[in-house]
């Protein structure tokens, strides 16, 4: 039988328990799985997630236990907790940005022995180059990606091209067009403006954090962003475009939110199919490509991944190791056909991603895995230096500071910290 719970910061609270869609009644003799996630939200995925895995194992029962999402620091705050109180669960996942901090801590133990052993039916080698070594630390496994990867896309709305007078994304990269360059011009021609100079219509949209879409626009650039653990944000790559995009935001070409209305939704390229879900969008109303780099910069796609792992509180590993392979194949597969699928972590399971995208009138999920889909993994950085370049990155679109201020004291401030953690002085 599944159980699933929702987690409120200090309280623990059963929401619902839902039967499993197996014959008869869950065994007392059953070993039972406690699972804890801040994803999928959405009560019909996880149900036929986990369902799913005890049809195929009716001696293990998963205990789903949901961490409502409030954000990367809250949600660490309460691993923490558990962590501290000894309370963690048999498999904990853990958003990207904290992964290695949580194998660093002692969060996750090592699973690399079981790996090595099963290696005939887990197939490391199936994974898709860099996604194994993103769940990695010292080359020892941790765990695995949880249920595929997500990407930074251009997700584009066909209809709105075509009343600009332009050619679509998809058509741009087939002819070798398609370029920051290009993506910019398209916006600028796809905005219009009332008489008053009000929006009516945004050429795109996307995310003003640093390390969900700001990082994306310098390495398309050119910038370098990173050498090692120390922060270059303040080069002149990273200032041209911080200007460049400031200048489309105050034009109104750029807006920072979800829009369904603008010309591109530069998101996650599970984004097409959210909307469709969440926000009545029709199929076809969107397509998607990968984000263009300027032109003699390498394609590179801002990608993370949530990890499942096997905690140092798990008490049956072999039936928590049922789980994680299932996560890992099975599971990523069934998770590619729900609303919040994104880009799939293992070679296998591509076509099966090409074909449901399909079905949502997606034709540009055809780009996955060529040169122009490269795939870069985002910064790990602490909580703490994100919120230091964020505060910097709103300062300066805000009109507060001009770009190299706030860029080069964004760097100063967080690479004094970075320095202090890496030196052991701190």
């Amino acid at each position: 039988m599944l159980k699933v719970k929702r987690w409120i910061p200090g309280t623990l609270v059963l929401s619902l328990v839902l039967a499993a869609a197996v014959a008869g009644s869950a065994s007392a003799a059953n070993r039972t799985v406690t699972v804890a996630a801040h994803f999928p939200e959405a009560v019909e995925d996880y149900t036929r997630l986990f369902n799913r895995f005890e049809e195929l194992h009716p001696d293990i029962d998963v205990d789903f236990q949901l961490i409502p999402w409030q954000g990367s620091a809250a949600y660490w705050e309460r691993v923490l907790t558990l962590f501290i109180a000894n309370e963690l669960p048999d498999i904990l996942i853990i958003p990207y940005v904290d992964i290695k901090h949580a194998m660093e801590t002692g969060i996750y133990t090592d699973i690399t022995h079981l790996v090595e052993r099963d290696s005939a039916e887990f197939q490391p080698e199936d994974y898709i180059p860099p996604f194994h070594e993103m769940v990695q630390l010292n080359g020892r496994w941790y765990g695995v990606p949880y249920l595929g990867a997500y990407s930074l896309w251009v997700n584009y709305s066909p209809q709105a091209f075509l009343e600009a007078g332009l050619a679509t994304p998809i058509e741009m990269v087939d002819g070798g067009e398609w370029s920051l360059d290009t993506l910019f011009r398209s916006a600028e021609r796809i905005t219009r403006l009332a008489a008053d100079g009000s929006v009516i219509k945004r050429g795109m949209v996307g995310m003003n954090v640093f390390s969900e879409g700001i990082a994306q626009w310098m390495w398309a650039n050119g910038a370098r962003v990173m050498d090692g653990n120390r922060l270059m944000l303040d080069e002149y790559e990273s200032i041209e475009i911080m200007e460049r995009l400031k200048a489309a935001q105050d034009s109104g070409v750029i807006g920072w939110w979800l829009d369904p209305e603008a010309g591109m939704v530069i998101w996650w390229d599970g984004v097409v199919t959210w909307m469709q879900y969440f926000m009545g969008v029709s199929p076809g109303q969107f397509d998607q490509v990968p984000f263009p780099p300027r032109d003699g910069v390498e394609p590179a796609n801002l990608t993370v991944l949530s990890i499942a792992g096997m905690t140092r509180n798990v008490r049956d590993v072999e039936a928590a190791w049922e789980v994680l392979k299932y996560l890992s194949k099975e599971g990523e597969e069934l998770m590619l056909d729900m609303v919040h699928g994104g880009v799939p972590t293992r070679r296998s399971a591509v076509p099966t991603f090409i074909d449901v995208r399909h079905r949502y009138g997606i034709e540009g999920a055809r780009f996955y895995g060529t040169p122009a889909a490269a795939i870069r993994p985002g910064y790990q950085l602490p909580t703490e230096i994100q919120n230091i370049i964020n505060t910097e990155i709103w300062a300066f679109l805000d009109g507060q500071k001009s770009a190299p201020q706030a860029l080069g004291e964004a760097s100063n401030h967080a690479n004094a910290i970075l320095e202090a953690r890496y030196s052991g002085t701190n």
